[in-house]
C-alpha cells in the first residue's frame, strides 16, 4: 500500500504543468508526424495483405467490397504520408555544396 502511495504521489509530481516538457520545435512535430504517417500506411498495408491472404485462402472472390475499402483507406493514407513527407521537405533548408 505505501509503495503504490508514493507512486502515485511522484506521478502526480511529475504530471504537474511546471514539470512538463516545453512544446516541440516546428521540426521536431514535422518528423513527428511524418513517422505516424509511416506507421499508419503500413497498418493499411498489412491489413489489405490480411484481406487478401483471406481470399487466396478461402478460394472465394466474395470479399471485393472489402478489398476494396482496404485498397482505398491504403491510397488515404499515402496521399496523407505524401503530404507529410512534403512538409517535412519544407524545413530542409538546402546544403550549399560551393
Amino acid at each position: 500500500m505505501r509503495r503504490s502511495t508514493c507512486a502515485l504521489a511522484i506521478l502526480a509530481a511529475l504530471s504537474h504543468p511546471s514539470q512538463a516538457e516545453a512544446p516541440h520545435p516546428q521540426w521536431n512535430t514535422r518528423v513527428l508526424r511524418m513517422e505516424g504517417a509511416a506507421v499508419s500506411v503500413r497498418q493499411a498495408a498489412e491489413s489489405l495483405q490480411s484481406i487478401s491472404m483471406d481470399i487466396v485462402s478461402s478460394g472465394r472472390a466474395q470479399q471485393a467490397a472489402r478489398v476494396r475499402s482496404a485498397a482505398d483507406s491504403l491510397h488515404r493514407k499515402v496521399v496523407s504520408a505524401g503530404l507529410a513527407a512534403a512538409v517535412l521537405e519544407e524545413g530542409i533548408e538546402p546544403i550549399d555544396r560551393d
